[in-house]
């Protein structure tokens, strides 16, 4: 696999969290588990990613199995989640403001 091909699969997957992080009937589960799950970017592209290394076939390990597709997208996530909060950081916008209250 190149370097290209994973890429794109990062950039798919990061797609995939988007809309699922903001799909209207996802956002009314009743259980409180699985909508912190769905919440959190890092778990829920654990499973995504989990998803996409089986149907695309991407593994980061040389083996063949489940093993090493649980490894990718717990790996891809977490490469993803931490670009996603450095880019958050770089460019993000802070307002501070001072109320008192004397």
């Amino acid at each position: 696999m190149e370097v290209k091909d994973y890429f794109i699969f990062l950039v798919f997957g990061k797609v995939a969290i988007f809309f699922l992080q903001t799909f209207p009937p996802l956002r009314k589960i009743k259980w409180k588990f699985l909508q912190e799950a769905l919440d959190c970017d890092l778990c829920c592209g654990t499973w995504v990613y989990i998803v996409l290394a089986f149907i695309f076939g991407v593994n980061v390990a040389p083996k063949k199995g489940i093993v090493p597709k649980i490894l990718t997208g717990a790996s891809s996530s977490l490469l993803v989640h931490l670009v996603s909060i450095g880019c958050k950081e770089k460019w993000q916008t802070v307002n501070i403001s001072y109320n008192s209250e004397e």
